[in-house]
């Protein structure tokens, strides 16, 4: 059976700062760094440890600081 990511569960996860698994709701995922970007964007690959399912996350740059 495919999974099937919905709206509702793609605002839940990014409304709880991606710290759940938007399918089992746990806690043990995992990011290894950013996979690529593509001029102000960029994305990961986020793995959940307990369920096995994988999504990948999209960055857009917003905004920059000066660094001292």
């Amino acid at each position: 059976m495919d999974k099937i990511l919905t709206k509702q569960m793609e605002l839940e996860y990014i409304n709880n700062e991606a710290s759940k698994c938007p399918f089992c709701k746990s806690d043990d995922i995992s990011g290894d760094g950013f996979d690529g970007s593509d001029g102000n964007i960029t994305w990961q690959e986020v793995t959940c440890n307990k369920c096995g399912t994988s999504w990948r996350e999209t960055y857009y740059l917003k905004t920059i600081e000066l660094l001292d």
